[in-house]
């Protein structure tokens, strides 16, 4: 009885100092932590001035701005090319320069149409004789006027089709990724034409009618858009190698990040069991998550080169009213847990909210088709954001947060305030690219928050397990416009019966892994990034202007300032780089001759042959 009794207390005493010293050590591990979270964001110097050439080559655009389709179209070519760093020029179709403007334009110089309302008809006379003396001309928009179908290659035209074209194929190279990948179910507006038995087509609707095609004429050139596709967001990086399509060489500049988040982490779950998680894997619904989820995920992750960063809360409930309770303390455990093997997988933790309800207060989002509820006040948002923040305090010490994700991609002036206010480092909203606009969504574009400009708007383009051909052309647009990944997903995703799509969590698993084999294969140059280190290079090159010229044989790049490394596509024709001094290159699309170019000096020059 006494040897019982005192092994008892040897094996408490035990158990008392592995505690204590994984306590040690967890404390240790946490400073290490939150210093290297923190490092992250050093964007404190700020990068000197270069001196900008006096000339270089440019793309002048021609727009007009008088009905909903114009703007939409000028919109997206305007982000586009602003986000590629293009030194672009607009001229409204009706200014008294446009003409002349065309006219002056040289060969090396590139012009883009971005309306169908020409009605000049000394512009439409300087767009033909800039083109036919050899220039290079893009029409993103299909224009029925009679004076240009010789100059674009038709041969007849029947005016506007009464019937509307449906879906996107691409029938020839134009950019690994998209030329794979089709977009259904897209509606368009198109002329009702036929083409010369000359052109070069490129892209056809379902029934094959033509959308997008090139042709020659007289010296110079013509890519022709017979659509209204670039009147839509999602095709934006379509829009751009369009415009890049023709030229010699083309060189965009390019973000080079592949970013993954993981929203609703660490999937706060009831203790019980899920029907089809207990049939295949005879567990709980927690014991999934820690057994199957994260292990899947951490290799998932270590296979395709990726920083994941994950988005956090503390609870499901629906609480919008103070007092607001604090979660128990399985949800510390969890954070405990799947926190921990995040970070130490080179991950980053930012936050999603206290709770999964929208930062929305009456009347700024439809409640009722999310089954939220609103909050009362800005102040119980920051009640409960501190919980959150005594959380984080309590498990990771002094673990600065710079990224946030609202619930369901919704949230207000308020919210945000709220958000700035409790998470002082906060410099990252993630909302969506793309989607279809609603009270309180948080659609953006790549730049400052209009209520908090101290945050960058970080938009994701794609999201999901499962990979339809939908998700890919937005992923690869993404690339083709921005050299840019941005997904996320769900860990509850697999107990989402739409989500899912009924699926087994293997077959979840075993197609994201195809998706992102697929990015890796196409792309293996993309850098992997928290949302923090993307904040940092995006501050970096916020303001970074970039100037091409070009002579027989060699492109030379300049920099406005020196924030190497700066990160390029460029296409070639007929040539191929010799050597790149200032910088280094690598070809990754032999079909369309596209380089990665890495500018490492405050000029780069090029040479080709």
């Amino acid at each position: 009885m006494f040897r019982k009794l005192a092994f008892l207390i040897v094996m408490v005493i035990v158990a008392g100092l592995a505690v204590q010293l994984a306590r040690t050590a967890d404390m240790f591990w946490i400073s290490w932590v939150a210093e290297g979270q923190a490092l992250a964001v050093d964007t404190s110097a700020l990068p000197s001035e270069l001196p900008v050439p006096d000339s270089y080559e440019q793309v002048i655009v021609l727009y007009a701005d008088e009905d909903v389709g114009s703007q939409l179209l000028r919109e997206n070519v305007y982000h586009t090319l602003r986000m590629a760093k293009i030194e672009a020029k607009y001229v409204h179709v009706q200014s008294e320069e446009a003409s002349a403007r065309v006219l002056s334009l040289r060969n090396v110089d590139l012009l883009v149409v971005a309306t169908e309302l020409l009605v000049d008809d000394n512009l439409v006379r300087a767009i033909i004789d800039f083109t036919y003396g050899g220039g290079n001309s893009v029409f993103l928009i299909r224009s029925p006027i009679p004076a240009l179908d010789a100059v674009v290659g038709i041969t007849q035209n029947r005016g506007f089709s009464v019937k509307d074209a449906i879906g996107i194929n691409l029938v020839a190279h134009m950019f690994p990724g998209l030329d794979t990948t089709a977009l259904s179910g897209f509606v368009q507006s198109l002329l009702d034409v036929e083409v010369r038995e000359d052109v070069t087509l490129l892209a056809t609707a379902d029934d094959a009618r033509p959308l997008i095609w090139t042709a020659i004429y007289g010296e110079g050139q013509v890519l022709y858009v017979n659509s209204t596709m670039f009147q839509a967001k999602k095709n934006r990086g379509l829009l751009l190698q369009s415009i890049a399509f023709l030229p010699k060489h083309f060189l965009t500049t390019i973000f080079n990040g592949i970013i993954v988040n993981i929203d609703d982490f660490p999937a706060p779950t009831s203790l019980g069991r899920h029907d089809r998680i207990f049939k295949d894997y005879f567990m709980t619904t927690p014991e999934f998550m820690r057994q199957v989820w994260w292990p899947d995920t951490y290799n998932f992750a270590r296979r395709f080169n990726l920083k994941l960063t994950g988005l956090g809360m503390l609870t499901f409930n629906s609480d919008t009213k103070s007092p607001l309770d604090l979660p128990y303390d399985v949800t510390k455990q969890q954070w405990a847990y799947f926190g921990r093997r995040l970070l130490e997988s080179g991950g980053e933790l930012g936050i999603h909210g206290y709770n999964h309800q929208s930062l929305a207060l009456e009347g700024q989002m439809s409640f009722a088709d999310y089954g939220y509820t609103p909050w009362d006040s800005q102040q119980t948002m920051e009640e409960g954001l501190r919980m959150l923040a005594q959380v984080i305090r309590e498990l990771y010490g002094e673990l600065r947060i710079f990224s946030y994700v609202p619930p369901s991609n919704i949230v207000s002036r308020e919210g945000r305030l709220a958000v700035k206010s409790v998470f002082p480092d906060i410099r990252v909203f993630a909302g969506l690219y793309t989607g279809e606009p609603e009270l309180g969504l948080l659609l953006q574009e790549f730049g400052r928050d209009p209520y908090v400009p101290e945050v960058v708007s970080f938009p994701r383009f794609s999201a999901g397990y499962l990979p339809d051909d939908n998700v890919r052309w937005a992923l690869y647009n993404a690339v083709a416009h921005y050299g840019l990944v941005h997904h996320f997903v769900h860990p509850d995703d697999v107990l989402d019966e739409v989500r899912s799509r009924g699926l087994s969590w293997e077959a979840m698993d075993r197609q994201i892994n195809s998706l992102f084999a697929d990015i890796r294969r196409l792309f293996p140059f993309l850098r992997p990034m928290t949302l923090t280190e993307a904040y940092a290079y995006f501050v970096k090159t916020e303001n970074l202007g970039v100037y091409t010229n070009s002579r027989p044989g060699e492109i030379t790049i300049n920099y406005s300032r020196e924030v190497t490394p700066v990160y390029h596509f460029l296409r070639l024709k007929g040539q191929s780089i010799l050597r790149v001094e200032g910088g280094t290159f690598q070809l990754f699309c032999q079909e369309n001759n596209i380089y990665l170019i890495q500018g490492l000096a405050g000029q780069v020059r090029i040479l080709t042959r």
